[in-house]
């Protein structure tokens, strides 16, 4: 996040965030990983584990690692563990979600019951709607929408690309 986005750059706590979901009726919530790292998974399943209303965490692995089968043995023991999400917008290959590699690590996650939640921007639709199509039986996630370009009014490319 850049310093643009410093009112989101802070902590926002399970302390902070159960009064709002309580005064707008919410009974839960599902906790994202922000940081490719192992530990914050570690760290939202713990919170999850203190914390009832925390039903679910969609956490990181990683897909690159050569261990990855123990990652996602080790994490997807953890009932609240619902899904992994990976950053693909911070990715410097745009077909990021469509190399082989990548699409090998996906083909792992229906064995442990989860979905994949993307974080793209427009440029990164069509792979993943290749990728999507790949494994019609795999849930994904498309997280904030991929990101459309709001502010500057340039949704052409964005919608045309999601309606396909």
């Amino acid at each position: 996040m850049s310093e643009e986005m410093s009112i989101l750059r802070q902590d926002f706590l399970p302390e902070t965030l159960q009064p709002q979901l309580r005064a707008i009726g919410f009974d839960g919530t599902i906790a994202v990983q922000a940081r490719q790292m192992l530990v914050e998974t570690e760290w939202l399943l713990e919170l999850a584990d203190r914390h009832p209303f925390i039903k679910g965490v969609v956490g990181w692995v990683d897909f690159e690692s050569p261990q990855l089968d123990e990652q996602l043995e080790r994490f997807a023991s953890h009932p609240k563990l619902k899904g992994v999400r990976e950053l693909i917008h911070d990715m410097p290959d745009v077909d990021y979600a469509i190399r082989p590699g990548h699409m090998s690590a996906i083909s792992q996650l229906a064995n442990f019951g989860l979905t994949y939640d993307m974080l793209l921007k427009p440029p990164h639709i069509r792979p993943a709607i290749a990728l999507a199509q790949k494994f019609p039986n795999q849930p994904f996630v498309v997280d904030h929408l991929a990101k459309p370009e709001i502010a500057s009014a340039e949704t052409s490319s964005w919608e045309s690309d999601l309606r396909g």
